[in-house]
């Protein structure tokens, strides 16, 4: 468990490369999973995903799954 989504950028879990722009607490964020995803679980109290982008490219790389946080 985490309580900011930036204690996770740069972590690898499950094999999967974390990067996450925002995500400091009460703010909009970027979470990037890069790696075999197969399958996942997020969530928390007041807590928001607007869009789910599977292969979206960011800052020139191509991540598996980019989240966006709101």
């Amino acid at each position: 468990m985490v309580f900011n989504f930036s204690d996770l950028n740069g972590q690898t879990v499950g094999g999967v490369l974390i990067t996450v722009t925002g995500g400091n607490g009460n703010d909009t964020g970027t979470l990037s999973l890069r790696g075999g995803v197969h399958s996942f679980v997020i969530g928390g109290q007041a807590f928001f995903i607007d869009t789910i982008c599977p292969g979206s490219r960011v800052s020139g790389t191509v991540p598996n799954m980019l989240l966006l946080l709101d």
